[in-house]
């Protein structure tokens, strides 16, 4: 590799390490400033929320400011242009991401898998969504976390690796590094596969406000099971068999397949063929 491939990478690592840096940063601050007084899972339980919504504004007012010292227009650098996203086509794109979102889930749940892989799965899934501060869970998951990983991995990453490695290279190495933040295999390759369609779609579109539009779709999906999941009478009625999850899942492809069409109407079909 040359010598702009090595640094593209290296831009790209930089970047990396800024995501996890900040947002361990603050949680490693709030631990010390109540050093003593809660252990650390305690702390995680009832704080570990705020922190990371927290980390994400941080680490985005960061990337602003760096981009401001260097003269540069932050959208245009992450690709980031609302105003060129038709409201229709960002509410088709969200759409898809939950439909995707409901089949993928359902699949996880309906096809056997090994009890330790699925076991730890739940035990991710659980921690992520039910805990005590739902509001910055639902603020975190539904809007912050699409935006700010979009912007980062998308929009900066990606795109600068684009400099220097084709399409399919570049959008393969963000969604690499993307996928190996989560915990659990199966959350990896769950997250392989949406970076997958993620990258192609800011690239294709040229602008990454149609990623956050699918990635907030995909993680919207999570909301309704949170609140079904936290009343064990409600959730024994609405996914008490696998039948009525593989139902779910059915329907939630059926309205990802209606959603493709819709865009194969509207002509985008240099984004489709992907």
């Amino acid at each position: 590799m040359d010598r702009g491939k090595w640094k593209a990478i290296w831009d790209s690592l930089k970047l990396y390490c800024l995501y996890l840096f900040i947002p361990a940063l603050l949680l490693l601050i709030g631990m010390t400033l109540r050093r003593g007084q809660i252990t650390v899972d305690e702390f995680m339980d009832q704080s570990g929320d705020f922190y990371t919504v927290l980390g994400f504004g941080a680490a985005i007012a960061i990337l602003v400011r760096r981009a401001k010292k260097r003269g540069v227009a932050f959208c245009e650098e992450a690709m980031l242009y609302p105003r060129e996203l038709a409201p229709s086509l960002g509410v088709e794109l969200a759409v898809l991401g939950f439909g995707l979102s409901m089949a993928l889930s359902s699949a996880l749940t309906v096809i056997p898998l090994p009890g330790e892989l699925i076991g730890s799965y739940g035990e991710v899934s659980g921690k992520l969504f039910y805990g005590p501060d739902q509001i910055l869970v639902f603020l975190s998951v539904l809007i912050l976390a699409p935006v700010a990983e979009e912007i980062i991995f998308r929009g900066l990453m990606m795109f600068r690796l684009q400099r220097e490695f084709n399409e399919k290279q570049s959008v393969l190495i963000s969604a690499f590094l993307f996928a190996i933040l989560h915990k659990n295999i199966l959350w990896i390759l769950y997250a392989f596969a949406m970076a997958w369609l993620l990258g192609y779609t800011a690239s294709r579109m040229e602008n990454v406000c149609g990623s956050i539009a699918i990635h907030m779709g995909f993680n919207m999906a999570s909301i309704p099971l949170m609140w079904v999941n936290r009343t064990p009478a409600l959730a024994e009625i609405v996914m008490g068999s696998k039948l009525q999850i593989a139902l779910y899942g059915c329907i939630g492809g059926l309205l990802a397949a209606v959603m493709v069409r819709r865009l194969r109407k509207r002509g985008e079909e240099k984004w489709l063929k992907i």
